[in-house]
């Protein structure tokens, strides 16, 4: 996951019937045994202490970029080899 999220958003209230209510993370844990979540301190969009938060509700392996805002296009993101290295790294 990137730029995770699981609670409404104030600037994005039209997501906000998308999230909640909140996942039941006794029922998702053991459909994703492996996980990583990857986070930007600087991302607008989603707070990275919610990342935060959902990788540890995860038990998901956690990654905290300095910098990557919510890793879109406009932020730089042509290619994240980051995000594919854990994707291979899970694929195993």
């Amino acid at each position: 996951m990137v730029g995770a999220f699981d609670r409404s958003l104030p600037q994005y209230p039209t997501l906000t019937d998308f999230i909640l209510p909140r996942p039941d993370y006794t029922q998702v844990r053991p459909k994703v045994s492996r996980a990583t979540v990857i986070v930007a301190k600087d991302d607008p969009i989603a707070p990275y202490r919610q990342g935060i938060a959902m990788a540890s509700d995860l038990e998901a392996k956690l990654i905290v970029q300095e910098t990557g805002g919510h890793f879109l296009t406009n932020d730089g993101f042509r290619k994240f080899p980051l995000a594919l290295t854990e994707l291979n790294r899970l694929s195993k």
